[in-house]
């Protein structure tokens, strides 16, 4: 394509009022400077000075919105380690002889737990706000004992406890209830926990995708500008 010749009053200068918008003003660290009245402070720009800068914001929230995710994702995987611990753990001191799928029918549990399981299970409650650790069984805890004479008024789910810190002696199960029945409920929670962190994980991905997108977007964007500006300032060259 022949370059345009133009009379000399028509220069870039000449088209430069005409080129540019209201862009909005930022500080030193990007963000949007306000108005005392809350409206948005602008100044004259090109039209990259728009667009650029919010493509920019874009990829920003969306990176915050990874971060923010991961997160979710770290804690959810975390989560469900923690119950398979439970799993672990409880398998070792689960009772032997006796009918372990009858109501009351299961022999004397083997052992102690560690605190991080016993707070794991103290923190599961099922659908009707029972806390697993003393719906399924009959336990000794000194810490406890402690705050429930401290804190009567508390039970019985004793929200203000703020975890064992020591091992938790294991009697038995509770009257109503067996050993099955305690491992059948862990591993609904522990699907349901794992099912989560899957979703998570796949959003997670679809985040990172556009996040990738948006940076990609913003460079292309810098210079699609970049090459209009060098083809204008061509055709405008003394001369031509």
């Amino acid at each position: 394509m022949e370059n345009v010749y133009l009379p000399d009053v028509l220069t870039a200068k000449f088209f430069e009022a005409a080129m540019l918008t209201d862009v909005p003003v930022r500080d030193a660290q990007g963000a949007v400077v306000m108005n005392a009245d809350g409206t948005v402070q602008t100044t004259k720009g090109e039209l990259r000075d728009l667009i650029v800068p919010m493509a920019s914001d874009r990829a920003t929230m969306l990176a915050q919105s990874t971060r923010n995710h991961k997160a979710f994702v770290d804690q959810g995987n975390k989560w469900v380690g923690d119950l398979q611990r439970v799993l672990e753990e409880m398998e070792r001191i689960r009772p032997v002889g006796g009918a372990q799928d009858k109501k009351g029918g299961d022999g004397g549990l083997h052992g102690s737990i560690s605190g991080q399981t016993a707070n794991t299970l103290w923190d599961l409650v099922d659908s009707k706000g029972s806390r697993f650790l003393s719906k399924y069984f009959v336990f000794t805890s000194p810490e406890l004992e402690a705050y429930k004479t401290a804190h009567p008024t508390e039970a019985p789910n004793y929200n203000g406890f703020k975890g064992f810190t020591t091992t938790v002696g294991m009697s038995r199960m509770t009257d109503d209830q067996a050993f099955s029945f305690f491992d059948n409920a862990m591993k609904d929670v522990v699907d349901q926990a794992t099912q989560k962190v899957q979703l998570d994980q796949s959003t997670l991905q679809g985040l990172l995708s556009r996040q990738n997108n948006a940076v990609e977007a913003m460079a292309d964007l810098q210079q699609k500008f970049a090459a209009t500006m060098d083809k204008l300032v061509g055709n405008f060259r003394p001369g031509h």
